[in-house]
């Protein structure tokens, strides 16, 4: 029975060996990782450097689209469009808000604060994916409209190169209105 637990022992110290020899003279590398303790022989296969770099490229890629689909938000807003803006937005906004829900709230917003003067980026949050997978950008602006200040948070889901609003918040001062 030791015989047959030997030669099979054998063989995968074998395949073991071989792995290593072939990983090694075809350029690759081997990484073994026993517990915390880890070793790479040959070239890391794993170029962490790399991997990092990458999602920090799509994030800021994406987080350009979402940039571009709050300016889009505005000026559909100035122009009255909340319609577009709702029939464009991700079926999850459109589960939390009605369409006439959406026409009141670009309403009381254009009545009570104005039109947009500008608006400035305060803080934004995304979370590496891989380039196949959906970006769940997070920005926060102090928008200037021209009656008032506030702050605004937007959630966008950008995947092949669109954007779709997720989530729309704006400052306290119109929730207390009644409209959101």
């Amino acid at each position: 029975m030791s015989a047959k637990s030997s030669s099979c022992l054998g063989c995968l110290g074998s395949l073991v060996i071989l792995t290593f020899i072939g990983s090694i003279f075809f350029g690759g590398g081997v990484l073994m990782r026993v517990g915390w303790f880890g070793f790479v022989l040959g070239k890391d296969p794993i170029n962490r450097k790399q991997i990092i770099i990458d999602h920090f490229t799509n994030l800021e890629y994406s987080k350009k689209i979402a940039e571009s689909s709050v300016q889009r938000f505005h000026t559909q807003l100035e122009q009255g469009k909340c319609q577009d803006i709702y029939q464009e937005a991700n079926e999850l906004f459109q589960k939390n808000f009605s369409q006439s829900q959406m026409l009141s709230i670009c309403a009381t917003i254009k009545q009570e604060i104005g039109t947009v003067n500008s608006a400035q980026i305060t803080d934004w949050w995304g979370q590496p994916t891989d380039k196949e997978s959906e970006n769940y950008i997070l920005l926060r602006y102090i928008t200037v409209f021209s009656k008032s200040s506030v702050r605004e948070t937007f959630v966008w889901l950008v995947k092949d190169n669109k954007s779709e609003l997720v989530q729309f918040e704006i400052n306290s001062q119109i929730q207390r209105s009644g409209e959101f």
